[in-house]
């Protein structure tokens, strides 16, 4: 009445969505935003097919940069499956009608096939524990409670003293010089008790690989104190302690493959120097199996680091018999391990043995050329042609 214009009330904003959020309850459960997204784009864009998406998503991954993006989705895919499963639902069934909103399906699939992942904000619990994240931590201390004595103790007091020296400004170098001493001594204390002195130098070790993570080790002291420590424990006496064989040696395989900083260089065949002939078939049988884990969650650097290993364990167990079938397994992807192989051969006087070392792995792979160089380096002779088999 006045003339004067009335004030628009502004409208309530709405709250942004990144998907861990509930989206509705179904089946006595509680499922998520994600949960929908990732349904509408396989029954919409994939007819249900889980391969498929897993596939588009994987293909989908950049070959010139590391994301973990790719495997947070996939993570979060494998689960959902699981638990539409447990709950006895399709895919179908939970998403129904929401099937015929055109613009919620360009949403899903913006969200699931081509928009990056805010770490911060976007994941949900399967996205943060990726099979990398959960064979990484199995790796650190998965088996801890199957040894006799725990190495939880000892990592804790080990883990103390870095992040002592991290906030005194100390990089790899100091870390490694506060540790140094603090082992001896502990170590001097649990003479004649071996359970314990096992324990000890597992939880240093999971202390130090965590620390290598987090601080800058210019010189290498900390991975040079680290590998060291890693090839001692290795030689220490295992079966007084009552541990079972399996567990030790999954624990050693699995810290071997993950420790990602280089600790074995040179020392490659530390770890399985104690490896009696009793227990190595256990132990190739771990490694392989290992290596199949890892390969099928697409983790194909640790997958290779397995199967490097089987080499590295026939070398120091000197089993002439394996080494050419190992070979064979291995191709001509790694050049270490194969040199490994043959110089095996030549200690024992075995020239023949390793020409046909070099002959196994003969074929298109990264370093072909490279091994037939250093065939003929070793043996004197080109790796001989590799014979074909008849197969009906």
């Amino acid at each position: 009445m006045s003339g004067e214009p009335t004030a628009q009330v502004p409208r309530p904003r709405s709250k942004p969505i990144f998907g861990p959020e509930p989206w509705q309850e179904a089946a006595g459960r509680t499922w998520s935003h994600w949960d929908l997204w990732f349904c509408l784009v396989l029954v919409s864009e994939f007819d249900g097919d889980w391969a498929a998406l897993a596939e588009e998503l994987w293909r989908r991954r950049s070959p010139y940069l590391l994301t973990l993006d790719e495997e947070s989705k996939v993570s979060h895919l494998e689960d959902l499956r699981a638990r539409l499963a447990d709950a006895g639902l399709g895919a179908a069934d939970l998403v129904a009608e929401a099937t015929d909103d055109r613009k919620l399906l360009a949403k899903a699939c913006r969200k699931v096939l081509d928009q990056p992942l805010d770490r911060g904000r976007d994941l949900t619990s399967a996205m943060r524990a990726t099979p990398r994240e959960r064979l990484w931590c199995r790796a650190l201390h998965g088996h801890w409670e199957h040894f006799p004595a725990s190495p939880a103790s000892a990592h804790a007091r080990f883990a103390e003293q870095v992040a002592r020296a991290r906030r005194r400004g100390r990089g790899g170098y100091g870390i490694a010089q506060t540790l140094q001493p603090l082992l001896d001594d502990q170590d001097r204390r649990l003479t004649g008790d071996p359970a314990a002195r096992l324990a000890l130098w597992r939880g240093l070790l999971t202390a130090g690989i965590e620390a290598l993570g987090e601080v800058r080790d210019r010189d290498g002291e900390l991975a040079g104190f680290l590998g060291g420590s890693l090839a001692a424990y290795a030689r220490l006496p295992w079966q007084p302690t009552g541990i079972e064989a399996e567990v030790y040696f999954a624990d050693l395989c699995e810290l071997c493959v993950w420790e990602n900083h280089g600790l074995l260089y040179r020392r490659e065949t530390a770890p399985f120097a104690g490896v009696d002939v009793e227990h190595h078939d256990l132990v190739e049988r771990l490694l392989w199996s290992l290596a199949a884990e890892l390969d099928g969650h697409r983790l194909g650097y640790q997958a290779e680091v397995a199967v490097g290993l089987v080499a590295y364990l026939q070398a120091a167990t000197a089993r002439l018999d394996r080494l050419v079938a190992t070979a064979e397994r291995l191709g001509s992807d790694q050049w270490m391990p194969i040199v490994a192989l043959a110089e095996t051969a030549l200690a024992a006087g075995r020239r023949d043995l390793a020409r046909r070392v070099f002959a196994a792995a003969n074929r298109p792979g990264h370093h072909q050329d490279y091994l037939a160089a250093r065939c003929l380096e070793l043996t004197g002779g080109p790796p001989p042609r590799r014979r074909l088999r008849a197969v009906e």
